[in-house]
C-alpha cells in the first residue's frame, strides 16, 4: 500500500510516536535527493556512525567491527531508504534506534558481513558514499556539510541538551570534597552522566595545579586540595556535547583570578565574532590578536582552543589559514587554557 509522508505522520501521532523526528528524517532524505540530482548519481550509501546518526536524527550504531568494517549502513535513493545490517545488530537498531521512521530492512548473517549485501544493492547503480565502501565512490566532501549544519529543530534540541549537561556537571562538581582523588571525581561524574542518559566520551580532572602541562590528561590518584577543574565530552542520541567546570575550596590567589579574567575576555571576543558567514581564517587571526593584547601571546600554543561539535567529535578544529566560514546553526566549544586554569564555553554561531 502506498502512503504519503503526511499520512505516515498522522499514523505516528495516532500511536504517540516521534513525528518531529520523522519529519527531520524526511528533510534529510530530501537533502540527499538534491545531492544525488546535483551529482547525477542514483543512490547514497552511508556507513559511518556519525552520518547514520545524522540521517536518522539520532539513531546510534552500538556495534562497529574492530577492523573498521561496517556492520550497519543506510542506502538512500528516490524510491526509499533501506537499512543494511547483520542479524546480531538488526533487532536493537530497528526496534530501538529507528522505529517508525520509514526505513526498510535488509539483513545478513553476522558471519557474512555487509560486503555482498552492499554489492547486491549497488549493482547496476551509480552510488556515492561517505567511505568508498564496496563499489561506491567516496564523496565525503559533499556529505559532510549536510551533517554539519543543523536544522532549526536539531539546533534547539542541542541548545536545550547542552544546558542540561552544564547544569548536571555543575551540580556534581559542587559536591566535590577536598581529599577526593581525580579518579574518584571522574567516577562520580561518569555515574551521574550515565544516569541521565549521557555517554561519557572523555573526562578530564585536574587537581590543583597538577597535570596542566598535559592538555589531553585524563585523571589519576592525585588528591584534590584547593581547587579542581573538570572537562567532559559526552554524547547523547548521536550528538556530542562538552562542558568545563572549576571548583574552588579556598579563595584563589590573584594570579589565578587574573588568568580566569583573561580567559573570559577571550571567550567574550569569540562570542562577538561568532556570526554566520564570518571567515574562519579571520576568526583565528582575531583571537590570536586578543591573546597578544592580553600580554599572553604564546598561551594559545598549549592546545586546541576551539572545535565544532555535532554528530562527529569534533566536526572540525579551528586552525591557522582554515578555509570556510561559520555556518548557521553550528556549535563551537571554546576551551581556554592559561597556565593552570581551564575555562570553557559553547558558542552558537548566530545571524
Amino acid at each position: 500500500m502506498d502512503i504519503t509522508p503526511e499520512k505516515f505522520g498522522d499514523l505516528l501521532d495516532l500511536h504517540q510516536l516521534d513525528r518531529q523526528r520523522y519529519e527531520e528524517v524526511e528533510q534529510n532524505h530530501q537533502a540527499v535527493l538534491k545531492l544525488l540530482q546535483e551529482t547525477r548519481y542514483d543512490g547514497l550509501l552511508l556507513t559511518l556512525p556519525e552520518n547514520i546518526a545524522w540521517f536518522t536524527a539520532g539513531g546510534q550504531v552500538h556495534f562497529q567491527h574492530g577492523s573498521g568494517r561496517p556492520e550497519t549502513a543506510l542506502f538512500i535513493n528516490k524510491t526509499g531508504r533501506i537499512v543494511l545490517t547483520v542479524d546480531s545488530v538488526a533487532p536493537q537498531f530497528f526496534d530501538r534506534e529507528i522505529k517508525a521512521l520509514g526505513f526498510q530492512l535488509k539483513e545478513r548473517l553476522w558471519t557474512d558481513g555487509l560486503e555482498d549485501l552492499s554489492d547486491e544493492i549497488c549493482r547496476g547503480r551509480a552510488v556515492i558514499s561517505d567511505s568508498g565502501f564496496g563499489r561506491t565512490r567516496a564523496l565525503a566532501n559533499r556529505i559532510d556539510p549536510l551533517r554539519q549544519q543543523f536544522s532549526e529543530s536539531t539546533a534547539n534540541k542541542y541548545s536545550t541538551t547542552q544546558q542540561k549537561l552544564t547544569q548536571l556537571v555543575n551540580e556534581v562538581a559542587s559536591k566535590i570534597q577536598p581529599g577526593q582523588t581525580e579518579i574518584e571525581v571522574a567516577s562520580l561524574i561518569a555515574a551521574e552522566l550515565i544516569a541521565h542518559q549521557f555517554q561519557p566520551q572523555r573526562l578530564q580532572v585536574y587537581a590543583d595545579e597538577h597535570h596542566f602541562q598535559y592538555p589531553h590528561w585524563d585523571c589519576d590518584h592525585t588528591p584534590i586540595q584547593s581547587r579542581c577543574a573538570v572537562h567532559g565530552i559526552v554524547s547523547q542520541a548521536g550528538l556530542y556535547y562538552a562542558t568545563t567546570e572549576t571548583v574552588d575550596f579556598n579563595a584563589p590567589d590573584q594570579s589565578i583570578l587574573q588568568k580566569r579574567e583573561q580567559a573570559q575576555v577571550i571567550l567574550t571576543r569569540a562570542s562577538e565574532l561568532s556570526k554566520v558567514g564570518f571567515s574562519l581564517t579571520k576568526l583565528w587571526q582575531e583571537i590570536l590578536k586578543t591573546y597578544t593584547e592580553l600580554g599572553i601571546p604564546d598561551e594559545w600554543r598549549t592546545a586546541e582552543f576551539a572545535m565544532q561539535l555535532g554528530y562527529r567529535n569534533p566536526e572540525q578544529i579551528l586552525v591557522q589559514n582554515q578555509a570556510g566560514e561559520l555556518l548557521p546553526n553550528t556549535f563551537w566549544f571554546w576551551q581556554i587554557r592559561i597556565g593552570s586554569t581551564l575555562t570553557g564555553k559553547i558558542i552558537h554561531a548566530s545571524e
